[in-house]
């Protein structure tokens, strides 16, 4: 900066080898800068999503009434889904990152982004579309999972659960998938 200041306002010596060595080092530092910001914007866009452990971990509770399930998660947010028969099923996203990641604090997370009756099961237990997973889940996720094939190192999964009815069904979280209890 006191090279430029010097040029600027001249009987200061001016070396112009100082400047340049000064603007490499600003470009230097700023693509350090983009990709902090980068990381630091992809960890909060995470927060949205839970934290899968190596156990088996309390998802919520739901309960089926006539066509529609009422889901609390185990941070107590109330949620209702319209479903489509006498069976529901609870569907999620998940993104898995590779074990060396962890290391920077990447692990891998889920969002139960939906339930499923047992007379809408054309995608239970298989990959729905890409269209569909963009109008169910957010923007990001529906990006990512639209080039999940170029991006190998990132496992981007739908899951749903084994079918449930009745009242107060217990959905646990597992690395595959959920548990019905």
């Amino acid at each position: 900066m006191t090279q430029l200041h010097r040029k600027w306002n001249p009987p200061a010596p001016f070396q112009p080898e100082l400047l340049r060595v000064a603007k490499t080092g600003v470009l230097l530092w700023s693509f350090f800068v983009l990709i902090g910001a980068s990381i630091l914007a992809f960890a909060v866009y995470l927060s949205h999503y839970q934290y899968v452990s190596n156990r088996v971990v309390l998802a919520g509770e739901a309960s089926l009434h006539r066509n529609s399930v009422s889901f609390v998660s185990a941070e107590g947010a109330n949620s209702n889904y319209p479903v489509n028969g006498n069976q529901a099923a609870a569907g999620g996203i998940f993104i898995r990152f590779p074990k060396w990641m962890s290391y920077i604090g990447l692990e891998n997370y889920h969002k139960l982004i939906t339930f499923r009756g047992n007379n809408e099961n054309q995608y239970h237990y298989m990959d729905p579309p890409d269209s569909w997973v963009k109008a169910n889940s957010d923007p990001v996720y529906g990006f990512l999972y639209q080039f999940r094939s170029t991006l190998s190192f990132l496992q981007l999964r739908y899951t749903e659960s084994p079918y449930f009815s009745g009242s107060k069904r217990k959905i646990f979280l597992t690395h595959s998938g959920y548990i019905i209890q």
